[in-house]
């Protein structure tokens, strides 16, 4: 396997996991907006 083709693979498991990543996140943002509204209450 070349360096390139690691560099492609990489890149496309990068891709594959964006979704959950970007999923992951805006949960976490969620979650700290209630707990900061929660701490205001």
């Amino acid at each position: 396997i070349t360096e390139l083709e690691a560099q492609r693979d990489e890149l496309k498991a990068k891709i594959k996991s964006l979704p959950q990543m970007v999923r992951r996140r805006e949960a976490n943002i969620d979650e700290n907006e209630w707990l900061a509204r929660a701490s205001y209450e």
